[in-house]
């Protein structure tokens, strides 16, 4: 499933440009969105992707051991206040697949939500790096809504560290975000307009916070 997605992402992501809309930029980080199916590959839907990229001051294994790093994701999101892997295994190329549970806090209108996922972490040819991850539908042990949270979900989550050329101390990070259904009153159309301004504000936020991190883990 997630060799797949990442296949399919990849694709969309680098080699279709003109599928992504310029929506809004800080000093470091310039974001897009594509109402395009990114998951699917084809199609259209009424949720968009979002898409940002930033320049780091580290290299592509540096911000990558970072982002795979459980105990430091507090340092530059918030969204992700509880983090806990339930399994992990390798597949049979010896990429790393687990599968982990993490939770918000409660943000205004919106109660603490969690988020059940499958994700892979692997080095890509060319000296980058990839985090892909999308939502688990099965209802198993320790994948069932918890007390306290509303299960939502993430339809997809791809993190690209590629080398910056000419600069072996930098990387160029490629963040592609899409949301599915936050349930409770998150569906109420003012929680979705409140919503669709977090969804374009939220990559600058989360890497711009990140590029920081990044320069914290280098000293």
């Amino acid at each position: 499933m997630t060799s797949s997605l990442k296949s399919t992402v990849s694709r969309l992501a680098f080699d279709n440009p003109s599928i992504w809309s310029f929506c809004s930029s800080s000093d470091n980080v310039k974001v897009w969105k594509t109402y395009v199916d990114v998951v699917k590959g084809k199609g259209m839907d009424n949720i968009p992707t979002i898409k940002g990229v930033m320049i780091m001051d580290g290299s592509p294994e540096e911000c990558f051991d970072l982002f795979v790093d459980d105990q430091r994701v507090g340092e530059y999101n918030d969204n992700c206040r509880e983090l806990e892997d339930i399994a992990k295994l390798m597949d049979e190329n010896g990429v790393e697949v687990k599968v982990n549970w993490c939770a918000t806090g409660k943000f205004g209108v919106f109660k603490a939500r969690d988020f059940t996922t499958v994700v892979r972490n692997e080095r890509v040819e060319g000296g980058g790096f990839l985090s892909v991850a999308t939502k688990v539908v099965v209802d198993e042990e320790g994948l069932r809504e918890r007390d306290g949270y509303v299960r939502s979900s993430i339809v997809l989550s791809a993190s690209f560290m590629k080398p910056v050329e000419g600069e072996p101390g930098k990387c160029e990070f490629w963040q592609i975000t899409k949301v599915g259904g936050l349930g409770g009153v998150a569906n109420t159309k003012v929680a979705k307009k409140i919503q669709d301004k977090l969804v374009v504000k939220a990559p600058i936020d989360f890497l711009e916070r990140f590029g920081e991190a990044v320069k914290r883990r280098r000293k």
